[in-house]
């Protein structure tokens, strides 16, 4: 969150929208800094600031609970935002929860506003440690056996220890892990022009922006660590 948070001091936008907001402590906070920006989100955790910010009407629910995800309706893709408004649309570990990436990427485009970016950080599905269950590379071991043992001898996060099968459900249900090239395909499909996957501003913002000097060290990150895509979206379109 805190990446996103200084990362759109790099664009001129000050109309913002968040997808897959959370509790909305992006929004917050990003409202704190001066800028015009909403939430949108299936559910909202409950955090400090979320009842306020609802009852605002910058956090904007879409689709049903978290217990109807299971069967995804249209609706869910549809956020209650208008058209061509926001210069920055941005989510944070959003795209792997995305379960039809192309209508994903036409309410993107739907709500961007013409000369506008959009911003997506989001893990590999290659990632060392799967970031949602703690398990090693669980994002392409989906195995019975090998949630068990890595669960039985907690390599997972504490919610899951001697829970595989609550562990790989999630996994299966609520996770759609592609590679950079589907989605890169989408988003060029929906009408946006490809700017670029910013590994730079991850390595500099962690505080290593020596390994940018090292191209295989910024593969291998994007790889097995997260990726920071940017879309324009042209000027002088038409819906």
């Amino acid at each position: 969150m805190t990446l996103l948070l200084k990362y759109v001091n790099n664009f001129n936008g000050k109309t913002i929208l968040d997808v897959g907001c959370g509790g909305g402590s992006l929004v917050y906070n990003l409202i704190n800094n001066g800028y015009d920006c909403y939430g949108v989100d299936v559910e909202f955790k409950s955090e400090k600031h979320t009842e306020e910010l609802i009852e605002k009407g910058v956090l904007i629910k879409i689709g049903n609970n978290r217990s109807d995800r299971l069967n995804f309706k249209e609706e869910e893709y549809i956020w209650r935002v208008s058209d061509n408004n926001f210069d920055l649309v941005v989510s944070h570990a959003v795209i792997e929860h995305v379960k039809n990436i192309e209508k994903f990427t036409k309410q993107n485009y739907r709500v961007c506003a013409d000369g506008g970016y959009v911003i997506h950080y989001f893990p590999s599905k290659f990632s060392f440690i799967e970031p949602h269950t703690g398990i090693p590379f669980g994002g392409i071991l989906r195995v019975k056996s090998y949630y068990w043992l890595a669960t039985k001898i907690g390599l997972c996060f504490n919610n899951y220890k001697n829970k595989p099968d609550e562990a790989l459900s999630y996994m299966e249900n609520f996770t759609f892990y592609r590679n950079l090239s589907t989605i890169k395909s989408e988003f060029q499909k929906s009408g946006f022009i490809y700017v670029k996957n910013d590994i730079k501003f991850i390595f500099n913002y962690s505080r290593l922006p020596y390994l940018n000097y090292i191209p295989v060290v910024n593969k291998l990150f994007s790889i097995f660590r997260s990726n920071l895509l940017v879309f324009k979206k042209p000027t002088n379109t038409k819906l």
